[in-house]
């Protein structure tokens, strides 16, 4: 009980910093990519019965085994995955440099209060 306590209690901290990366990588197009992060969470749900009941139709000791050690695997993957390849600098497509574009001025002709423009 004291190490999925541990467990549980180490993986909240792994996915508080998880959502927050999204949106310092993305800048100003976070909402994309937090909409994004959502639906693959959403598509997560959906799958996890499916995967459960391929590991554990009958629900016995064994079977509950093999889909924990399943969740084991997927999170060390997962997060080494995410160990190597994140980064807490904005992303090179997020730089607003490179997406100035210059505008020439715009002069208005405004009538004076003696009727010519000027």
């Amino acid at each position: 009980m004291m190490c999925l306590g541990a467990a549980t209690g180490l993986l909240g901290v792994a996915t508080g910093g998880f959502f927050k990366n999204g949106p310092i990588i993305a800048k100003q197009y976070s909402q994309f990519v937090t909409g994004n992060v959502s639906l693959g969470l959403t598509i997560t749900m959906l799958i996890v019965p499916f995967i459960k009941n391929g590991f554990a139709p009958n629900d016995t000791a064994e079977e509950w085994k093999n889909v924990f050690w399943f969740i084991v695997a997927s999170l060390i993957l997962t997060n080494v995955f995410y160990i190597l390849f994140c980064s807490a600098k904005s992303a090179v497509w997020t730089n607003s440099e490179s997406q100035v574009v210059p505008v020439p001025p715009i002069l208005l002709a405004v009538p004076k209060l003696d009727g010519t423009s000027g």
